[in-house]
């Protein structure tokens, strides 16, 4: 089983939530043993206890144990690099198939510094199974290598030209090409693995519809 990196690049109201936990639904469906792991970093209720069970600490929670159990941590110390790094350590070491989302990356950098244990997972994740899903509000300021090592991206909008342009180079888009979209909930998508070029979606919906049923 080799895991995958998602990169996902959106303001708020666009419709990031509901794509990511569309997208664990689906991975946990295909595979009903995996563990899943939910960093709420912004603790402002996108996922609650109605998503699975939620912890709320300044220490890390421990890894899982039993097959297709999930996790939410809302740490209580947002801006704890090394506290970031102990519980993707932990994962990682834990050696099972995971999902791990980061949902917002830019409380996970202060300044140069990051969790290495969120650079490890990149680098030796896929080997294990793990999946990765990264969300950006701003390109700039978050966790950039979590953009240029991924399998899957995905655009929404995004805040500034720096992160317009970064943006498109993630897409394998043209330098000057237009990210307009035709409604609010559209979305770019590409796997840099096997398309040359994104294509445009109306919506989270149409995009996991076509992933999924392609996978079966």
């Amino acid at each position: 089983m080799r895991g995958e990196h998602w990169a996902i690049v959106a303001k708020t109201g666009d419709g990031k939530t509901l794509l990511v936990k569309n997208l664990i639904k689906a991975y946990r469906t295909k595979y009903p043993f995996i563990h899943t792991y939910i960093l709420d970093s912004k603790c402002l209720g996108d996922f609650t206890s109605k998503d699975g069970p939620v912890t709320c600490s300044l220490q890390p929670p421990l890894p899982l144990r039993e097959e297709g159990d999930l996790q939410i941590w809302q740490p209580i110390e947002r801006t704890n690099i090394d506290l970031y790094d102990t519980y993707l350590m932990r994962i990682l070491e834990n050696g099972k198939p995971a999902l791990i989302v980061i949902d917002e990356s830019k409380n996970l950098k202060d300044g140069n510094r990051y969790p290495k244990g969120y650079e490890l997972l990149l680098s030796q994740g896929r080997l294990g199974g793990m999946f990765t899903f990264t969300n950006y509000q701003e390109i700039a300021n978050g966790l950039r290598q979590g953009l240029s090592q991924a399998t899957h991206v995905v655009g929404f909008s995004v805040l500034n030209p720096y992160d317009e342009n970064y943006l498109r180079k993630a897409l394998k888009m043209p330098p000057k090409a237009s990210l307009e979209r035709p409604g609010k909930h559209a979305l770019r998508y590409i796997n840099r693995d096997t398309m040359d070029s994104p294509k445009l979606y109306s919506g989270y919906q149409e995009l996991i519809a076509e992933l999924f049923s392609a996978k079966e």
